[in-house]
């Protein structure tokens, strides 16, 4: 979903998936349902500018990369 710079919300997304690119969806305010993701290991959100609210990180027992940069 890498560049979906309209992208408003997070679509319903598969429980198991291990890596979400979400850079340069800049106008995403934040990431509702990213605590459904159990197996999540891979978190890219670069260039979210508008991203005011993150979910708690701590439920993310296999996450091994954040990026988050302006």
């Amino acid at each position: 979903m890498s560049g979906c710079t309209s992208m408003k919300e997070l679509p319903s997304l598969h429980r198991n998936l291990s890596s979400l690119n979400v850079s340069g969806c800049k106008q995403l305010p934040e990431l509702l349902g990213l605590e459904k993701l159990e197996s999540l290991q891979l978190l890219n959100m670069s260039k979210c500018t508008s991203v005011c609210k993150l979910p708690d990180l701590s439920s993310f027992k296999d996450l091994i990369a954040l990026h988050i940069r302006g």
